[in-house]
């Protein structure tokens, strides 16, 4: 059944549900701007907590993530010529246009968010933590151009990620602080690799294509948990 966004309301996609409403990236009330909205799927004309200022040719919503009660977006303004500018900026709401202010602006195009410990984490050219301010928002790990972050784990007190550079992968851990934020060990990269999740407070993750290690978020603590025969 479709989405009723409300009157002359168009949507493109549907975010997550947020306080029992859908939060949505489209168009609202006839207005040909892109908006970032909530609706309760009836009639009622939907809440926008943002709208394309116009300074760019076009804009997108990017990741949404929940942190204590506080959803978080990105969204990505830029121009269509091939040296044209871009902005991309992180949101905080409250579920309400007024509850709704810009964190800051961020030096990377593609973020994906993740919820942990109370703080939101992403990678940017690096992984950074937010506590949605702009002062609390900081770059956790510093890596070069052709390193790569991925699979970003959650638990109660941190996340789990793994980083790629060359030929050595890295799984790493981080509180939120600078000073916890640190590589577990280091492997050979295998691109066949790829898997990366959390058993409790545990990281479990595969290093090449047959052995299996666990990690308590400690160098001490990272062994190796398993080996399958080979195939």
């Amino acid at each position: 059944m479709p989405i009723n966004a409300g009157p002359g309301a168009s949507v493109f996609r549907l975010e997550r549900s947020y306080r029992e409403r859908l939060l949505f990236e489209g168009k609202t009330n006839g207005d040909d701007r892109l908006a970032f909205a909530l609706t309760d799927g009836s009639a009622t004309a939907p809440v926008v907590l943002w709208h394309d200022p116009g300074e760019f040719q076009a804009s997108l919503v990017g990741a949404t993530a929940v942190v204590s009660g506080v959803v978080y977006f990105v969204t990505w303004e830029y121009s269509h010529s091939f040296f044209g500018t871009s902005r991309t900026t992180l949101w905080r709401s409250n579920g309400t246009p007024d509850g709704t202010t810009a964190v800051t602006t961020l030096p990377c195009l593609d973020v994906d968010l993740t919820a942990a410990a109370g703080l939101l984490f992403f990678d940017c050219g690096g992984v950074w933590r937010s506590d949605g301010t702009a002062a609390g928002t900081v770059q956790l790990q510093t890596v070069d151009a052709i390193t790569q972050v991925f699979n970003l784990a959650a638990t109660e007190r941190g996340i789990f990620f793994e980083s790629a550079s060359g030929a050595v992968m890295e799984v790493w851990w981080s509180d939120g602080t600078t000073q916890a934020t640190k590589a577990l060990a280091s492997f050979p990269y295998d691109y066949n690799q790829g898997f990366l999740t959390v058993l409790g407070e545990r990281a479990v993750f595969g290093v090449g294509q047959h052995d299996l290690w666990i990690s308590d978020g400690t160098p001490a603590g990272t062994t190796r948990f398993a080996m399958s025969p080979d195939p």
